[in-house]
């Protein structure tokens, strides 16, 4: 895994190089090379998301916890890195008012995939209420 992250570090530090040397002569280029390489480098880190998939579904079998919640968190933390992703990229680009944009964007969508998960720690919170 050590390998895999100077790896992931070796290419971010090429393409600031390369980005830093267009950027004085073609600007509009270093742009581009800077989207792709953050491209490439979110398709890197999605491939190593398998294994966190697979050990959630571990997890799951092993202790027989319901697959909803942890649907709902991971649909979450994915949309968090996708905005997050994405604001960088605007603000990147000079666009730091479409990044707020998305940020906001992004929030309101963490809420509404997390709302199966309130409401079912609601509904097992008023299981052990009632009598």
């Amino acid at each position: 895994m050590a390998a895999e992250g100077f790896r992931l570090a070796a290419v971010a530090i090429i393409a600031l190089c390369a980005v830093l040397i267009l950027k004085s002569y073609r600007p509009e280029l270093a742009m581009q090379v800077s989207v792709a390489a953050g491209i490439a480098v979110l398709i890197y880190g999605l491939r190593l998301a398998g294994s966190i998939v697979d050990a959630a579904n571990g997890m799951l079998n092993k202790y027989g916890l319901d697959p909803a919640g942890i649907k709902a968190v991971t649909k979450v933390i994915g949309i968090a890195y996708i905005a997050q992703f994405s604001a960088d990229t605007c603000r990147d680009c000079g666009e730091s008012s479409l990044a707020g944009k998305v940020e906001l964007t992004g929030r309101l969508m963490m809420i509404t995939a997390a709302i199966p998960l309130v409401v079912s720690t609601v509904e097992a919170i008023g299981g052990l209420m009632r009598p």
